[in-house]
């Protein structure tokens, strides 16, 4: 989408600037000691302890943590003490000790913090969890995840925050011509809802999914690490095609209830039609123009003398040819084949309450006036049978959402107004820049 058009499109739109306040994401990487920051836009920096894995759980230094969700941390240097307060949480750890307290509740650790070149490193999820944050490990990479973005949605045990939508602007922008932000709001929960729930489900079957093709996917974002990162966090981004990927393999399963020829055959013989016409219009031929209520009459009295020639038993092609003003009819003489919802209702009720050759009687429409013969159902088209197997496909997959629902929770904790704000005050940010 152009900048311009999509400033246009957001003026005057009321910004939720408390909602997404002070938000911010961290992406670790074991190993590497570039931290990559996003709030409006997205930085780098080197901190001077790299992550790594330690029973494993990932230890990071605190600091970094602390510093940038503005919480407090002090060092007590005689008893070796870390406290961290933010807000109302208070967690207490000591160098070297299993014990932890989480506003004075002891919690035993598996891993220990340690002191490393005189920085203090400590488990991540631990102490992100419990300061009321997300925090998500991705493997493939050995990406950390560490949010203060509220969930927009919760699936199971998937989280979809902004981050997730801030990544897919960012990959489809380019791409495609969203009509507003609103229509891109709608897809993307669709998206990420489906997904979510097919990978849940996928997870909770056995389902592997190890070998997803994503390994030169995973090579690619390596190499080309600092283009990617100018636009998104790497590792969200991963994680969505991971979730993509799962679902697609999860859908594909699916297949196993095959949607049949017959099944295919019978959808089309009960919701569609062939039918042909003569019409009569209720409008100047020259001039476009609705005729008058004379005129109008006149043109009635014509199609009802029609209709008399084709009860006397004369040729209903015949006359239709002679005297429809459709001028598509002629290029198809053989009739037209719709299903419910394509033609003007007083058509479509008509064409489909007559039998097999039957002709009705003059029927007014915004059009003009209309003697309509249904004929023998035409052969369907490979189109057709594709587009009616796509139908019944997604038909299926909609039930299996529901009863995925059912089974695997799902909490909305914005309503979509309120996520399009947060993406109006993203992009308009992100065009400021």
């Amino acid at each position: 989408m152009k900048k311009m058009q999509l400033a246009a499109a957001l003026m005057g739109i009321c910004l939720a600037a408390s909602v997404s306040a002070q938000a911010k994401t961290l992406e670790f990487q074991i190993g590497n000691n570039t931290l990559y920051t996003s709030d409006i836009s997205i930085h780098s920096e080197i901190i001077d302890a790299s992550p790594y894995i330690e029973n494993s759980r990932t230890m990071v230094p605190i600091r970094v943590i602390t510093e940038n969700f503005d919480a407090n941390v002090a060092w007590d240097a005689e008893t070796k003490t870390v406290t961290i307060t933010n807000g109302d949480n208070v967690i207490k750890l000591t160098i070297g000790s299993y014990e932890a307290y989480v506003n004075d509740k002891l919690i035993m650790l598996d891993t220990v913090p340690v002191l490393s070149s005189d920085r203090t490193m400590v488990p991540v999820r631990f102490i992100t969890e419990n300061l009321g944050y997300t925090v998500t490990y991705v493997p493939e990479t050995k990406q950390i995840i560490v949010s203060n973005n509220p969930p927009i949605m919760t699936i199971g045990e998937k989280i979809i925050t902004i981050d997730d939508f801030k990544t897919a602007f960012a990959v489809t922008s380019n791409m495609i011509r969203w009509g507003s932000l609103e229509e891109f709001t709608n897809t993307m929960l669709f998206d990420f809802k489906i997904n979510a729930l097919a990978s849940c489900d996928a997870k909770l079957k056995g389902i592997d999914t190890q070998d997803l093709g994503l390994s030169s996917l995973i090579a690619t974002i390596e190499k080309n690490k600092d283009v990617f990162s100018r636009q998104f966090l790497t590792s969200v981004y991963l994680e969505n095609i991971k979730n993509q990927e799962i679902a697609n393999l999860y859908k594909n399963m699916l297949e196993v209830e095959e949607i049949t020829d017959k099944e295919v055959q019978e959808f089309y013989e009960k919701n569609h039609v062939s039918a042909k016409h003569i019409l009569l219009r209720n409008v100047n031929k020259e001039t476009n123009a609705p005729l008058d209520a004379v005129e109008l009459e006149k043109v009635k009295e014509r199609a009802s003398d029609l209709l008399d020639k084709i009860k006397k038993g004369e040729d209903f092609d015949k006359l239709m040819l002679e005297n429809t003003e459709d001028t598509g009819i002629k290029s198809n003489p053989e009739g037209y084949t719709f299903s419910k919802g394509v033609m003007v209702k007083e058509f479509e009720d008509t064409a489909f309450s007559l039998d097999v050759n039957a002709v009705s009687d003059v029927v007014e429409t915004e059009y003009g006036f209309h003697i309509i013969k249904r004929v023998p159902l035409m052969e369907i088209t490979n189109e057709t049978k594709e587009n009616i197997y796509n139908y019944l496909h997604s038909v299926k997959l909609d039930n299996k959402v529901e009863e995925l629902e059912k089974e695997i929770p799902v909490t909305m904790h914005f309503s979509t107004a309120e996520i399009n704000e947060m993406m109006t005050e993203f992009v308009i940010n992100l065009l400021g820049q």
